[in-house]
């Protein structure tokens, strides 16, 4: 878990500069509000727990509109509350000008801070890599700094992850969350992915954006993004966002590669109060292109907060209708937008009034209730972690520190360590753990030996049993689709839900029932999936072994139920949404209790269509697919099957059956 840094001081010079942010007023629709805007640079040190102090240097940008000073009316529309507080902060290698455009909409509202992060924008980049929760903790500090005491933050892209942080840090400064494009998706983990939705994303931004973006990219330094990149990549926002009590909005465009529509579907599931909000037309700068929208959802949030004013700051009265910070270092008011000084002047888009935009965004979900139900906390007699010894990822290890982090934690509950010896023995493991009762059993691998240590948990007939995996293999997929939060966390906290699982029952001699967790699939998946067991690790020489297999393959052909004959290139069934690492195969929900499985269908094609239907799985998604509680159908000849990863096979004229056992499996984290 992210640690909170210890905020040293803070040192806070005289205004070295008055700059504005460029106004765009294209979409304003009556007369244009002048603005202010005041830059103050800031002095941070970081105290690690280990006494190593780290200086940084970035600064703090404020800006409202002249006329504040007279009754203006809150996003709720009452003229007796103070003025709401916007905190916009920008992502890996950006700047507060990014936000030029949404800060000019929200002005008309309320009164916007915005900041140049520690190495972007320009400010000294720090001697070493910061976290999340660092970022976040400068920002605390800058805030607390103008004895600001309540706010929404806005955060793009990577800096979703910073405000995230700074909403779990202060709870009681923050009021509502807005993520714009937030990331990593964990569609696309990688570095190479990422670099590829990024790429895609460039043929699809307006020029002027893609301008900004190189340039601040620039001012950043290949060197000082390169260092905060693994940062962004590794945060797990869908796990730390299940912390935020807050109500969450998330905002992506609808043709953004970068932030997919299940994956921000999935953040607001996760969120105990999100929603999210799809700007049409917009790639990942939403905010940009699609400024009034976004407004527009962020004020449609906070007309939903409770009526305390957003932007009171210590010492104001509770029916002042302006907002005056105060001086950071001295306590003394800033200037008030009647006798401003210093500071220079612009135009907000937007009417003196108000007015709100008429072009309005999506609403795809609003869940603030949701999510898979519960069972009450569970204290378990025994833990059971099952490793495989030799696996030639760091599974051993993983397992003995997760051993390490339960026992203390959890005095009264045995915790014992099990290798495995041989494939298929962590059936028999899991089986002999779930039959002695109250047991949860924790596979440290990939999605292949979970699905063993599933099977050995069904077998044993124990209803009580609870299962659970510690991602350590090449896909993950079930871990990173169903995770909520940090597997030791979960544990410690006992919070079991329920999940589908698939069934596969055969008519062929001595063929009991398998389950899956994740998916099963026949075709081009276990063709793919045995070549790339052959082959090495690795994004390029993954897609190497893909491209090989491609260029061999050969459709198969079944019976259906019905009794006709259908050529096929693929058919999955999936009880979650993703596979293989990359690929999006619907846009089913990520907790899978409806009793019913995705059917994935690739009719024989030509080889380019399927390229191309490949392409869009691993970038777009392939959207809506139908779903069955039962699906039958005969073998004509020997094939493979792929089931969770693992490749199995059946025999010529074999009658299969899928189905969905509903909530059949209990499951943590």
């Amino acid at each position: 878990m992210s640690e909170t840094p210890n905020i040293a001081r803070t040192n806070v010079g005289k205004v070295a500069e008055a700059t504005i942010s460029p106004v765009n007023n294209r979409q304003a629709e009556n007369e244009n509000l002048p603005y202010f805007s005041d830059m103050r640079k800031l002095q941070t040190t970081l105290v690690s727990e280990a006494g190593e102090r780290l200086e940084l240097a970035y600064r703090l940008h404020y800006s409202r509109t002249a006329d504040s000073s007279a009754p203006t009316s809150s996003a709720s529309g009452a003229a007796d509350e103070a003025r709401p507080v916007f905190v916009l902060v920008h992502g890996i290698g950006m700047s507060h000008r990014y936000f030029a455009r949404l800060q000019a909409r929200l002005l008309v509202h309320g009164d916007v801070f915005l900041l140049d992060l520690p190495g972007f924008g320009g400010t000294p980049r720090p001697a070493r890599q910061l976290t999340a929760a660092e970022y976040a903790s400068v920002i605390v500090n800058a805030l607390d700094a103008t004895g600001l005491i309540s706010c929404v933050v806005v955060g793009h892209s990577m800096g979703a992850q910073f405000v995230t942080e700074l909403a779990l840090q202060r709870p009681d400064l923050v009021s509502a969350v807005v993520l714009i494009g937030p990331v990593t998706d964990t569609a696309h983990p990688s570095a190479a992915r990422n670099a590829l939705t990024l790429t895609l994303d460039t043929l699809l931004e307006r020029p002027v954006t893609n301008l900004q973006v190189a340039a601040a990219y620039l001012q950043c330094g290949l060197r000082w993004y390169r260092t905060e990149l693994p940062v962004m990549l590794r945060y797990r926002l869908d796990h730390r966002l299940a912390g935020v009590t807050q109500p969450v909005l998330v905002l992506r465009g609808s043709l953004d590669p970068i932030a997919g529509r299940r994956w921000c579907k999935r953040l607001a599931a996760v969120a105990r109060d999100g929603r999210v909000v799809e700007v049409p037309g917009q790639p990942h700068a939403a905010h940009r292109g699609g400024a009034m929208i976004v407004a527009d959802a962020i004020l449609d949030l906070i007309e939903d907060l409770p009526a305390a004013p957003s932007g009171v700051l210590s010492g104001q009265k509770n029916g002042d209708s302006i907002l005056v910070p105060l001086h950071p270092a001295t306590g003394a008011s800033l200037p008030t937008s009647s006798s401003w000084t210093g500071g220079s002047s612009g135009t907000a888009a937007g009417s003196r009034s108000g007015t709100r935009g008429q072009w309005r965004g999506i609403m795809l979900t609003h869940m603030p209730r949701k999510g898979t139900p519960m069972e009450a906390p569970r204290r378990f007699d025994k833990i059971t972690i099952i490793f495989n010894p030799n696996s030639t990822g760091d599974a051993p290890t993983l397992a003995g520190e997760l051993a390490g982090e339960l026992a203390p934690a959890l005095p009264d509950t045995v915790v014992t360590l099990q290798p495995t010896e041989h494939a298929g023995h962590a059936i028999d493991l899991a089986r002999e753990a779930a039959s002695a009762g109250n047991a949860l059993i924790v596979s440290v691998s990939g999605d292949g030996g979970y699905n063993e240590v599933v099977n050995g948990a069904m077998a044993s007939g124990r209803d009580d049993a609870v299962c659970s995996v510690l991602a350590a293999g090449n896909a993950n997929d079930h871990s990173r689709v169903t995770g909520r939060k940090p597997l030791a966390e979960a544990i410690i906290e006992g919070q079991v839900r329920r999940i589908d699982v698939l069934r596969i029952s055969m008519s062929q001699p001595g063929a009991d029932p398998v389950y899956a967790h994740s998916y099963i699939g026949f075709g081009l998946t276990p063709i793919m999936a045995i070549d790339l067991e052959k082959g090495s690790k690795g994004a390029i020489k993954e897609m190497f072994s893909v491209v090989r297999t491609f260029s061999k393959f050969k459709p198969f052909e079944i019976r259906q139920s019905d009794g006709k004959r259908r050529t096929f290139d693929s058919l999955v069934f999936a009880n979650i949404s993703q596979m293989a690492k990359y690929a999006t195969l619907s846009e089913a929900g990520d907790q899978p209790t409806d009793g019913k499985f995705e059917v994935i269908i690739f009719s024989h094609m030509a080889k380019w269509r399927i390229l191309l239907t490949a392409l869009r799985a691993t970038t777009k998604g392939l959207g809506d697919q139908p779903s069955y509680a039962q699906y039958r159908f005969s073998a004509l000849k020997p094939m493979p099957y792929q089931i969770d990863g693992e490749v199995k096979s059946v025999e010529t004229d074999t009658d299969i059956t899928i189905d969905s056992i509903p909530r059949a499996l209990a499951i943590l984290g």
